[in-house]
């Protein structure tokens, strides 16, 4: 497909909000459609680092990065040229939601700090590391967690 009639055919691109980013190997972005326009700004033919991951080596899916003053959940493909697809969709009602929720539930300030790093789809593993706590603290705060919003186990599952 030639480059214009991937332009012209990426219009169908815009579904239900998703952004969708393409760069070239030199992370150049060769197309965004207008949500990604309107979160990163228009971005054709710049050097775009809105949506770089922290493992920015190869796909990667389901991460919730910020993205300007969004929480965006993207996933990002490359090829063996590194040329990269990002698509992403912004998080920010389903943040506000849990938000609200741990609020309810009276979580208290470590509790919530854990539930969004749930949320984010971090092991137990990596939420030990960035929050400098043991194994079993965390198991402690997340029995709590689960006694006090069942359905964040249901989250974490997903």
């Amino acid at each position: 497909m030639s480059k214009s009639n991937f332009k012209n055919d990426a219009s169908a691109l815009n579904l239900d909000g998703m952004g969708v980013c393409v760069k070239n190997e030199a992370q150049a972005v060769v197309f965004q459609n207008e949500v990604c326009a309107t979160i990163c700004g228009d971005q054709i033919g710049a050097l775009c680092r809105e949506c770089v991951s922290e493992s920015d080596t190869g796909s990667v899916q389901g991460e919730i990065q910020q993205i300007r003053s969004h929480l965006c959940d993207f996933h990002k493909f490359s090829d063996q040229k590194k040329s990269t697809m990002t698509v992403f969709y912004v998080a920010d009602q389903h943040f506000n939601y849990f938000r609200k929720l741990f609020k309810k539930k009276k979580f208290t300030p470590q509790e919530t700090e854990i539930g969004f790093l749930l949320l984010q789809r971090l092991s137990n593993a990596m939420i030990t590391k960035k929050l400098f706590i043991s194994v079993s603290t965390l198991k402690t705060h997340l029995n709590h967690m689960y006694q006090k919003c069942p359905e964040l186990k249901q989250v974490r599952s997903c």
